[in-house]
């Protein structure tokens, strides 16, 4: 399925890069992308961590990673059966190797060296048969299933789903000045002159950076 979605993936825009890979070892120089992101990915890895330090490995200074998905321990759903309930979603999310990783994007991405972490949180609603199409990927247990059905049928079926959102900043590069007396930190001499500027003495002109964003499904 995973090759099939890429050949799709060349087919609708040729002009792009696209790899099958190991999220543990992407196919991509060190330094090579400008943003990285993996979305609802990384509760599938037994070892979320490794998957954000490939993606630090891989990122230009200064790229930004981005990650996505869901908490599986915290999905809501209406039932007139609640603990039954609370226990298949927690059956669900054991089946999964890291179903809580949500909870913890912004820590792996501050323990993997990035830096000015923002987060949020969007909550999914379902209302309708998707939310029921959902369901029986939690769990094939007919009785409550078949509750969840009539709701559906009934316009009352109801399933909330918040998805976590991470996005991070990577390392940037420090530029120390030797001086008489001491040193300067901050950021390096620029490479090329700004537009519409000749450049001056110790300045290079460096080519155009292109924009290179893996997406890991």
């Amino acid at each position: 399925m995973i090759g099939r979605t890429a050949t799709v993936a060349r087919e609708r825009w040729p002009a792009g890069e696209f790899h099958v890979g190991d999220a543990y070892e992407l196919p991509l120089e060190t330094g090579s992308v400008t943003y990285y992101r993996a979305d609802k990915v990384l509760h599938m890895l037994d070892d979320p961590a490794r998957a954000v330090a490939e993606a630090r490995r891989v990122l230009a200074p200064g790229g930004r990673a981005v990650l996505l998905g869901q908490d599986w321990d915290t999905i809501a759903i209406d039932s007139d059966e609640p603990e039954t309930t609370r226990r298949l979603v927690h059956a669900k999310a054991d089946s999964l190797p890291s179903p809580r990783v949500a909870r913890r994007y912004r820590n792996l991405l501050l323990d993997a060296g990035f830096t000015d972490p923002v987060a949020e949180v969007h909550t999914a609603v379902f209302t309708d048969y998707t939310a029921y199409a959902l369901l029986q990927r939690i769990t094939d247990e007919e009785s409550w299933l078949a509750e969840q059905a009539e709701r559906a049928r009934a316009n009352r079926i109801f399933v909330v789903v918040p998805m976590f959102l991470v996005a991070a900043q990577g390392w940037r590069p420090t530029w120390i000045e030797a001086r008489r007396g001491g040193a300067r930190v901050g950021r390096p001499p620029p490479t090329s002159p700004a537009p519409g500027r000749p450049a001056l003495p110790g300045e290079r002109t460096a080519p155009p950076r292109i924009s290179r964003w893996p997406v890991i499904l």
